[in-house]
């Protein structure tokens, strides 16, 4: 599974086609396009951009094996409609 981390920082190793993509389960993204480094500098969280990320999520659904698709740090409601609109389309 890959958790934790924006979509925009590792779609490009999806992109490299082989056997190993079978191995990835579920995506468990961040909300915030921030680096894992400013987030733990942040001094108030930072939400992204709900539509953002729906959109960010669509190219990972090309080919997709993945059985879990869910959202991690400050994600709330929005974007998980988000991502389930873009998910399900």
């Amino acid at each position: 599974m890959i958790n934790s981390a924006h979509p925009r920082h590792f779609a490009g190793v999806l992109e490299d086609a082989g056997p190993w993509l079978d191995r990835i389960r579920g995506i468990r993204a961040n909300a915030s396009t921030t680096s894992h480094a400013e987030l733990d500098e942040a001094e108030k969280l930072d939400d992204g951009d709900p539509a953002e990320l729906g959109a960010d999520y669509r190219p990972l659904k090309r080919g997709c094996r993945r059985r879990t698709c869910s959202e991690a740090a400050a994600a709330d409601h929005r974007h998980v409609g988000e991502v389930c609109a873009t998910w399900f389309r």
